[in-house]
């Protein structure tokens, strides 16, 4: 039944709008559009990067230069500022940059709006907007925990939820916000019972309350998660094949809000999932084999089972970016 509903699903979007993807490289930024050869920008070495959505314009902080990127790869944006990027989004008013001491809140075209006191010196993941506060994730290496935070720009921190405690997190933890359902995705990998590092996945209330948790039986890492229709998120995870720690392949599945889950494909083996985008029966992903030597795909699959790759680049890449040009 599910499959046939994201087979469905993905027929009645056909004639959606078609998505492109901005692609961030160790050294470059290439941009991909259906139809179009792929445009590559060399000698860029981006720190963090955030989506302006609406616009398609891909903003990049490299050293101490913040800078908007447009489809055509040209700067039409930029400023001087020693701060980073905060989240991935732009927010309808504008987009954050950050320092230790304070957050800035700036306009579509850079300029400052407004500072305000940083609530965390060091911010994993940031969803939300100015209406509903926002929601970060915060990896304290000393204990060792790993916090949930809410924070709201007129009440400063709201509240700080402990997700993981005193043990050892592998990678970088996922933050995901469901605006329609008020819910939050997280998933992270972490030292359990069982094993050195292993898979988690959480879905906590806007108002920070857990509401589910699965450890996962398997040694693996939580390589990334989107949002699919209907509140779902597909998650990509690694494998090893026992007993040892080299990863053999990377799975992709499926979780309901209810936590039942199913398996959604497979990626080739020894390829690993380094981001991962989902819309309208589709899941796209960012893939590179482990061993290195091999190009970096843009791979597509869709509800009916068929997978494609996009493109590739030679760049290693650890980054997509999603968007509609049309």
């Amino acid at each position: 039944m599910n499959s046939l509903f994201w087979l469905l699903l993905g027929l009645l979007s056909a004639t959606s709008l078609a998505e492109s993807f901005w692609i961030v490289g160790k050294n470059s930024i290439s941009f991909y559009a259906p139809g179009k050869a792929p445009l590559h920008k060399a000698n860029i070495s981006a720190e963090t990067t955030l989506l302006d959505e609406a616009s398609c314009l891909l903003w990049v902080q490299s050293q101490n230069r913040i800078q908007a990127l447009n489809p055509s790869l040209h700067v039409v944006h930029q400023f001087e500022s020693n701060e980073t990027l905060l989240g991935d989004q732009a927010q309808p008013e504008g987009f954050f940059t950050r320092s230790k001491t304070q957050w800035t809140l700036r306009s579509h075209e850079g300029n400052l709006l407004k500072t305000f006191k940083a609530p965390l010196e060091d911010p994993r993941e940031l969803v939300g907007n100015l209406h509903s506060g926002f929601w970060m994730l915060q990896l304290d290496s000393t204990e060792s925990n790993l916090n949930l935070v809410h924070w709201s720009p007129q009440s400063a921190l709201s509240w700080k939820q402990t997700l993981s405690a005193g043990t050892e997190i592998w990678g970088e933890p996922k933050l995901i916000w469901d605006p329609v359902r008020h819910s939050l995705w997280v998933g992270y990998s972490s030292t359990t019972p069982d094993h050195a590092y292993a898979p988690i996945l959480e879905l906590w209330s806007a108002h920070g309350s857990r509401k589910h948790q699965k450890i996962f039986s398997e040694k693996g890492l939580f390589l990334d998660g989107c949002l699919l229709p209907h509140g779902e998120l597909a998650i990509a995870r690694d494998l090893p094949s026992a007993p040892y720690t080299v990863p053999l392949f990377s799975v992709f599945e499926q979780f309901n809000p209810d936590f039942l889950n199913h398996p959604l494909f497979q990626a080739a083996q020894n390829q690993l999932v380094h981001s991962m985008y989902c819309s309208q029966g589709k899941v796209w992903s960012l893939q590179s084999s482990m061993f290195g030597g091999s190009p970096t795909q843009l791979t597509e699959w869709r509800a009916d089972g068929s997978e494609q790759i996009l493109m590739s680049q030679k760049d290693p890449a650890w980054k997509i970016h999603a968007c509609s040009l049309q």
